[in-house]
């Protein structure tokens, strides 16, 4: 549901002439207080990885992990995946800045808007 929403929102903010992309992956998140802004936040390595796949996406475009597309929950016969390979912008977890890492290119197929 996330993904359909992701794809959604892109082809959303087109319409309105909204430049935006996004980055997705997959896992747990911790909510936690954040005593430099003084709110609660979100952290976690899902969080981290899919803030590293936002700036190497194209404008209009939802860039995805390779563990979020291949989740079980994913329904594959919504979506039309083109494989990629960035270089990432900044370091994340034991990959360094530069690092080519394989993700996906997302949208929906013609049927699903």
């Amino acid at each position: 549901d996330g993904l359909l929403l992701a794809c959604k929102f892109i082809q959303h903010l087109a319409v309105e002439k909204i430049e935006a992309r996004i980055g997705m992956h997959r896992g747990l998140v911790v909510v936690q207080y954040n005593s430099l802004t003084e709110r609660m936040d979100i952290a976690g390595n899902s969080i981290n990885v899919g803030a590293r796949l936002e700036p190497m996406a194209h404008s209009g475009e939802v860039l995805i992990s390779e563990d979020l597309r291949y989740h079980p929950d994913v329904q594959e016969e919504r979506f039309i995946f083109q494989q990629q390979q960035r270089a990432l912008k900044k370091a994340v977890g034991s990959q360094q800045q530069g690092d080519v890492v394989e993700c996906y290119s997302v949208r929906l197929r013609a049927e699903t808007t």
